[in-house]
Protein backbone atom coordinates (compact mmCIF):
# COMPACT_ATOMS: atom_id res chain seq x y z
CA UNK A 1 0.00 0.00 0.00
CA UNK A 2 2.80 2.59 0.68
CA UNK A 3 4.60 1.84 -2.65
CA UNK A 4 0.99 2.98 -4.29
CA UNK A 5 0.81 6.21 -2.65
CA UNK A 6 4.78 7.48 -3.19
CA UNK A 7 4.77 10.44 -5.71
CA UNK A 8 7.99 10.42 -6.22
CA UNK A 9 9.41 6.63 -7.02
CA UNK A 10 12.51 7.74 -8.73
CA UNK A 11 14.96 6.28 -6.38
CA UNK A 12 12.92 2.87 -6.27
CA UNK A 13 14.63 0.57 -8.86
CA UNK A 14 13.49 -2.88 -7.48
CA UNK A 15 11.68 -4.21 -4.76
CA UNK A 16 11.75 -7.53 -3.89
CA UNK A 17 9.63 -10.00 -1.95
CA UNK A 18 11.04 -12.77 -0.29
CA UNK A 19 9.18 -15.95 1.50
CA UNK A 20 5.88 -17.97 1.00
CA UNK A 21 3.84 -16.41 3.77
CA UNK A 22 0.54 -16.44 3.70
CA UNK A 23 -0.04 -13.36 2.46
CA UNK A 24 1.78 -13.36 -0.18
CA UNK A 25 -0.92 -13.74 -3.25
CA UNK A 26 -2.76 -10.50 -0.99
CA UNK A 27 0.99 -8.55 -1.97
CA UNK A 28 0.92 -9.89 -5.63
CA UNK A 29 -2.46 -8.85 -6.12
CA UNK A 30 -1.18 -5.18 -5.42
CA UNK A 31 2.35 -4.82 -7.03
CA UNK A 32 -0.30 -5.01 -9.93
CA UNK A 33 -1.64 -1.97 -9.36
CA UNK A 34 2.13 -0.77 -9.32
CA UNK A 35 3.43 0.32 -12.91
CA UNK A 36 6.40 2.73 -12.31
CA UNK A 37 8.60 0.41 -10.05
CA UNK A 38 10.07 -3.21 -11.17
CA UNK A 39 8.57 -5.72 -8.27
CA UNK A 40 9.93 -9.28 -8.03
CA UNK A 41 8.69 -12.65 -5.84
CA UNK A 42 10.84 -14.91 -4.98
CA UNK A 43 9.18 -16.73 -2.76
CA UNK A 44 10.99 -19.22 -0.69
CA UNK A 45 15.36 -18.96 -1.38
CA UNK A 46 18.10 -20.61 -0.20
CA UNK A 47 20.80 -18.81 2.03
CA UNK A 48 23.08 -18.30 -1.31
CA UNK A 49 20.21 -16.43 -3.07
CA UNK A 50 19.37 -13.72 -0.24
CA UNK A 51 22.81 -13.11 0.52
CA UNK A 52 23.19 -12.03 -3.41
CA UNK A 53 19.88 -10.01 -3.12
CA UNK A 54 21.18 -8.30 0.31
CA UNK A 55 23.92 -7.00 -1.15
CA UNK A 56 21.96 -5.37 -4.41
CA UNK A 57 20.05 -3.55 -1.68
CA UNK A 58 20.02 -0.31 0.39
CA UNK A 59 16.50 -0.93 2.27
CA UNK A 60 14.95 -3.84 4.35
CA UNK A 61 11.40 -2.98 4.52
CA UNK A 62 10.15 -5.24 7.77
CA UNK A 63 6.83 -3.49 9.19
CA UNK A 64 4.83 -5.85 11.53
CA UNK A 65 2.80 -5.93 14.84
CA UNK A 66 3.86 -9.04 15.94
CA UNK A 67 6.39 -9.83 18.41
CA UNK A 68 9.36 -12.31 18.00
CA UNK A 69 12.08 -10.80 20.01
CA UNK A 70 14.89 -9.75 17.09
CA UNK A 71 14.21 -11.18 14.01
CA UNK A 72 17.78 -12.39 12.74
CA UNK A 73 16.39 -11.48 8.86
CA UNK A 74 17.20 -7.66 10.10
CA UNK A 75 20.51 -8.52 11.55
CA UNK A 76 21.62 -10.80 8.29
CA UNK A 77 20.53 -7.54 5.83
CA UNK A 78 22.30 -5.08 8.17
CA UNK A 79 25.24 -7.02 7.78
CA UNK A 80 25.34 -6.18 3.59
CA UNK A 81 24.72 -2.44 4.88
CA UNK A 82 20.76 -2.24 3.78
CA UNK A 83 18.89 0.10 6.65
CA UNK A 84 15.82 -1.48 8.29
CA UNK A 85 12.74 0.47 8.40
CA UNK A 86 11.16 -1.55 11.16
CA UNK A 87 8.05 -1.86 13.36
CA UNK A 88 8.25 -0.94 17.05
CA UNK A 89 7.90 -4.33 18.83
CA UNK A 90 9.97 -6.98 20.45
CA UNK A 91 13.39 -5.97 21.28
CA UNK A 92 13.73 -4.21 18.11
CA UNK A 93 14.05 -1.11 19.64
CA UNK A 94 16.83 -2.02 21.73
CA UNK A 95 19.02 -2.72 18.40
CA UNK A 96 17.96 -0.47 15.62
CA UNK A 97 17.59 3.84 16.03
CA UNK A 98 17.84 7.04 14.41
CA UNK A 99 21.64 6.48 14.07
CA UNK A 100 21.24 2.91 11.84
CA UNK A 101 17.34 3.09 11.07
CA UNK A 102 14.24 3.91 11.19
CA UNK A 103 11.69 2.82 14.38
CA UNK A 104 8.22 2.94 12.71
CA UNK A 105 5.68 3.85 15.91
CA UNK A 106 2.99 4.03 13.56
CA UNK A 107 2.69 1.16 10.94
CA UNK A 108 0.18 2.69 7.87
CA UNK A 109 1.19 3.03 4.36
CA UNK A 110 1.85 6.63 5.13
CA UNK A 111 4.32 6.27 7.50
CA UNK A 112 6.23 3.46 5.80
CA UNK A 113 6.19 5.43 2.49
CA UNK A 114 7.33 8.53 4.56
CA UNK A 115 10.26 6.92 5.72
CA UNK A 116 11.80 5.05 2.49
CA UNK A 117 11.43 8.51 1.10
CA UNK A 118 13.76 9.70 4.20
CA UNK A 119 15.87 7.31 3.60
CA UNK A 120 16.13 6.95 0.33
CA UNK A 121 16.19 11.07 -1.03
CA UNK A 122 19.09 11.98 1.61
CA UNK A 123 22.01 9.72 0.29
CA UNK A 124 24.44 11.27 2.34
CA UNK A 125 22.57 10.11 5.27
CA UNK A 126 21.60 6.69 3.71
CA UNK A 127 25.69 5.83 3.86
CA UNK A 128 26.49 7.15 7.68
CA UNK A 129 23.06 4.81 8.39
CA UNK A 130 24.33 1.98 6.30
CA UNK A 131 27.80 1.78 8.19
CA UNK A 132 26.58 2.69 11.63
CA UNK A 133 23.77 -0.59 10.88
CA UNK A 134 26.42 -3.03 9.67
CA UNK A 135 29.46 -2.03 12.43
CA UNK A 136 26.51 -2.44 14.88
CA UNK A 137 25.33 -6.11 13.39
CA UNK A 138 28.61 -7.29 13.65
CA UNK A 139 27.58 -8.27 17.42
CA UNK A 140 25.07 -10.83 15.88
CA UNK A 141 27.81 -12.49 13.90
CA UNK A 142 27.15 -15.98 13.68
CA UNK A 143 30.99 -16.92 15.07
CA UNK A 144 29.72 -14.71 18.29
CA UNK A 145 26.70 -16.92 18.39
CA UNK A 146 28.35 -20.16 17.85
CA UNK A 147 31.37 -19.08 20.28
CA UNK A 148 28.45 -17.80 23.08
CA UNK A 149 26.76 -21.37 22.97
CA UNK A 150 30.02 -23.25 22.75
CA UNK A 151 31.70 -21.60 26.04
CA UNK A 152 27.75 -22.33 27.82
CA UNK A 153 28.10 -25.46 26.79
CA UNK A 154 31.92 -26.35 28.36
CA UNK A 155 30.26 -24.29 31.27
CA UNK A 156 27.04 -27.08 31.62
CA UNK A 157 30.06 -29.66 31.45
CA UNK A 158 32.07 -28.89 34.33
Amino acid sequence: SAFEIIEDSSQINSLYFIGDGPEKSKFQYQAKKIDNIKITFFGSISRKDLDEIYAKCHIILLPSSASEGFPKVIAEAMAFGCIPIVSDVGSIPQYICKENGVILKNVSPKNIMESIKKVLFYQKFLKKMAKRGSSKVKLFSYEIYNDRIAKMLKQNDK
